[in-house]
């Protein structure tokens, strides 16, 4: 008989490997944000994962851990991590959760964050362009622009991304104005796939 484990690891391996395949990926954000000033509450960030796999994210993780922020670290497969974390987490907890992880561990979770009516509010992608190269593609309200450009100019970037989802404002507003840039990468040798910063929150959060 199959588990309940045995389930959800077929049904987030099917998921994957219809991402991987050629499935193409919308690179989108369900809400933007407005101009983020001293004023405005900070989004309450209960979680950072990451991916030990890959040395952009664990940049990352380190990062938001002098910031304060709690992390998770997963290797492609998010299996452990909902089982336990978020499966009683997502059930009480109102804080969001923020990564830099896989776009196919990107692509589970928020599969799985449905059950509790969570969605991505963020999402910036990061694609190797070549040699030293990356390219950043984020759709949202141009007033985040600005902020964002600076953090991606730079190698660091991968720790500027912790400190952008350490300081995210709560208030939201929708946007559909496409931003790609291209800067310099960092050391990105174990780069596999397609990585992704992003912010999974409730829905009511904004």
């Amino acid at each position: 008989m199959t588990t309940r484990r045995q389930f959800l690891r077929k049904g987030i391996a099917v998921s994957a490997l219809s991402l991987t395949a050629g499935q193409t990926l919308a690179v989108a954000v369900d809400t933007g944000w407005q101009s983020h000033s001293r004023s405005q509450s900070h989004m309450p960030i209960s979680q950072v994962v990451f991916d030990r796999d890959f040395h952009a994210s664990r940049a990352f993780a380190a990062e938001a851990a002098q910031l304060g922020m709690p992390t998770y670290g997963i290797a492609g497969d998010v299996t452990a991590l909902w089982y336990d974390d978020l499966d009683q987490r997502w059930r009480t907890d109102p804080g969001a959760i923020a990564g830099l992880t896989g776009v196919s561990s990107l692509f589970c979770l928020e599969q799985l964050g449905r059950r509790d009516d969570r969605r991505v509010m963020l999402r910036i992608e990061h694609l190797a362009a070549g040699p030293g190269v990356v390219e950043h593609r984020l759709r949202g309200p141009e007033d985040l622009f600005a902020r964002i450009r600076p953090m991606i100019r730079t190698p660091s970037w991968p720790s500027q991304m912790a400190r952008l989802v350490s300081s995210a404002p709560v208030t939201a507003t929708p946007g559909a104005h496409p931003l790609s840039q291209v800067g310099p990468a960092g050391p990105v040798g174990d780069w596999v796939e397609t990585l992704v910063t992003w912010i999974i929150a409730p829905r009511r959060t904004v």
